[in-house]
């Protein structure tokens, strides 16, 4: 069996279990909004070497949050572009993540980090003007996440993001999509 087969059932059941555990408190806030951009680098060297960084950004909707505990929906778009044989080969990435995060309060200081992880599905679309050709793709994948948290306002919060993304890929597609993005932006609580 494969690595990446194996690992997706403790990642599956560590995301049901905090999903679970979350209904056990009381939300604190009824949603947040955040604005993220930034880059996603690929982990495989053969995708690196060709495409390098993928360039774009997420939005993300917290449908649950409390102090500690908080559910988002992310998706985004991530577009990379090179010049191969005279012509733009491009890269569009899209992910649709549903995700965890904990967050840490730190007494001396205003800065919460936090430490999460979700699953959701990944759609990538290459387009060759070269050979006249698209292809697309979907499959799923799994994130792992740390960041940091500023309170700007009692509403808007600075955010830095990192996640490191394990995206499945089929035997007959050659462009694995895993990678670590990482990307800063805001979050906005109404009535925070």
């Amino acid at each position: 069996m494969k690595p990446s087969k194996i690992s997706t059932w403790p990642c599956s059941l560590g995301i049901i279990l905090c999903v679970i555990a979350a209904f056990h408190f009381k939300p604190a806030y009824p949603f947040s909004i955040s604005a993220r951009a930034g880059v996603h680098d690929f982990s495989n060297d053969a995708t690196r070497d060709f495409y390098g960084l993928a360039k774009g950004g997420t939005l993300s909707c917290a449908f649950y949050e409390s102090r500690q505990f908080s559910i988002e929906t992310t998706s985004g778009l991530f577009h990379s572009s090179v010049s191969y044989n005279g012509s733009n080969q491009i890269l569009y990435v899209v992910p649709f993540t549903a995700s965890f995060a904990l967050s840490f309060s730190m007494d001396d200081s205003k800065w919460a980090p936090y430490i999460g992880m979700g699953i959701g599905g990944w759609y990538k679309r290459e387009e060759s003007p070269t050979t006249g050709r698209s292809f697309n793709y979907i499959t799923y994948g799994y994130h792992f996440i740390g960041g940091l948290k500023y309170p700007i306002s009692s509403a808007l919060f600075l955010l830095i993001d990192m996640r490191n993304c394990l995206i499945m890929t089929d035997f007959k597609e050659e462009m694995n999509l895993s990678g670590m993005q990482t990307t800063v932006g805001v979050a906005y609580r109404p009535g925070g």
